[in-house]
């Protein structure tokens, strides 16, 4: 063989070498790795790279970003959402939403609203999942207990600050292993400090996530990735359907009898709280029932419940209201009020006939000998009791710059609530109010005051 050809074969060689080496990014049917360019539209390419698979606490720690950057960004505050997650719906869709620019995240609201986001829709319908219920939530949805505090990892959900009763009061969740110092990242709205980033807390470039001791560590639960499969809806506004209530009030003038009583006529403006109106913030609404009445002139406004309660638990006369059946109102004397709460007044039925009458803000105090109020006793056997006062005009306008005037034709929101203890304890049978509201006074219900 003479050179020439020994040399043309030889250059054949090589280029047939290279093709094999690079040839395979135009063969759809190769097994290489070899990364061609993504079609135009973000689909997948036939021979695009594989891309490691997804994990469950992936997708939690950019649900979470997602969720804390929009909650900071739209300037959510700290409270009782009425729904669980806690979108904005009134933007998302007004349609569904069931009350006006709810801006309102909690610690429990956020870890549903980002757990939601990552496809588990079955939690609660209507006031949400408190931190004592999420325990029994991830129970029930078989995620893994965590009991070691050095162990957690990202997208455990925390629980801490434990109750009297062995209750957590504060949950979270985790958005980092731990550091050398014990400390971990987390996602957390437990407060607005937290929620807007502001001082108190080590945020790094004003956003969560941030670093914060755990204190009072509990438990934790943690979602595993054999859960990544959940199908849930492709879009927020799908997700929900909401009860309608219908949460306006009118007021009308009156001038009732504050005798613990509630006589035919006396009131014209009546309103029923249970299951069907109400959410329990704590316990169980299904038996609970409470019929409430409104008046008012120009002395003051009144209020009134006879609330059903077949053991009924009453307090002393001088002594404080706590633990003992209430009848509640959080007022927004004009709706003119920028606090995050109203002025809120708290009365106690006591065993002689009496109440005791507390507002809680506002240079709080008892003030009983303010209010004008009576209780009904509770016969045995009888399956109600009877709560009547006349708060005076100038006890509730003291948390205005203004004066408020109390005529026909003017506004007022009112945050009626209802307290049921057990007998023998300190904890609840139930505490609720009307669905679409909370303790802000821009969700009270709004009333007019008529004559």
């Amino acid at each position: 063989m003479n050179k020439f050809i020994k040399r043309t074969i030889l250059i054949m060689l090589v280029v047939v070498s290279v093709f094999s080496v690079i040839g395979c990014t135009t063969n759809p049917g190769s097994s290489s790795t070899n990364e061609s360019a993504a079609p135009a539209d973000g689909s997948a390419s036939a021979t695009a790279r594989p891309v490691a698979k997804e994990t469950l606490a992936d997708v939690l720690m950019r649900e979470a970003q997602i969720v804390t950057d929009f909650i900071r960004d739209n300037d959510f505050f700290y409270g009782d959402a009425s729904i669980n997650p806690a979108i904005n719906w009134a933007e998302l869709d007004p349609a569904k939403a069931i009350k006006k620019n709810e801006r309102i995240v909690s610690c429990d609201r956020l870890v549903g609203w980002i757990l939601y986001r990552a496809g588990f829709v079955n939690q609660s319908y209507t006031q949400g999942e408190t931190c004592y219920v999420f325990t029994k939530w991830c129970e029930d949805n078989k995620f893994i207990k965590i009991t070691d505090k050095t162990k957690l990892q990202p997208g455990d959900v925390l629980f801490v600050n434990p109750n009297s009763e062995g209750q957590p009061m504060h949950m979270f969740m985790t958005a980092s292993t731990m550091d050398s110092n014990g400390k971990y990242l987390r996602y957390d709205a437990g407060s607005d400090a937290r929620i807007q980033c502001k001082k108190g807390t080590e945020a790094k470039r004003g956003q969560q996530p941030f670093i914060e001791p755990i204190d009072n560590f509990m438990y934790a639960y943690r979602p595993t990735d054999a859960m990544l499969d959940i199908d849930y809806p492709d879009s927020d506004a799908e997700r929900y359907v909401f009860p309608t209530v219908d949460t306006s009030f009118e007021v009308a003038y009156g001038k009732p009898t504050i005798d613990g009583k509630i006589n035919d006529g006396e009131y014209k403006s009546h309103y029923t709280m249970d299951k069907t109106t109400c959410d329990a913030w704590q316990g169980d609404i299904d038996k609970a029932k409470a019929e409430i009445y409104f008046a008012w002139d120009e002395e003051g406004l009144y209020y009134a419940g006879e609330i059903s309660d077949s053991t009924p638990k009453f307090g002393k006369d001088r002594e404080s209201w706590s633990s003992s059946d209430c009848l509640q109102l959080g007022i927004d004397p004009g709706r003119l009020l920028t606090t995050s709460s109203g002025v809120f007044f708290t009365f106690g039925a006591t065993d002689e006939n009496n109440v005791i009458a507390h507002r809680a803000n506002f240079n709080g105090r008892v003030c009983s000998k303010k209010v004008t109020s009576a209780a009904s006793g509770h016969v045995k056997g009888s399956e109600s009791y009877i709560i009547e006062v006349m708060i005076p005009w100038s006890e509730i306008e003291t948390a205005l710059s203004k004066e408020f005037k109390a005529e026909s034709g003017a506004s007022i929101g009112l945050l009626p609530c209802v307290l049921d203890y057990k007998i023998g304890g300190s904890s609840l049978n139930a505490a609720y109010r009307f669905k679409t509201t909370d303790f802000n006074p821009r969700t009270y219900v709004p009333a007019t005051l008529t004559k």
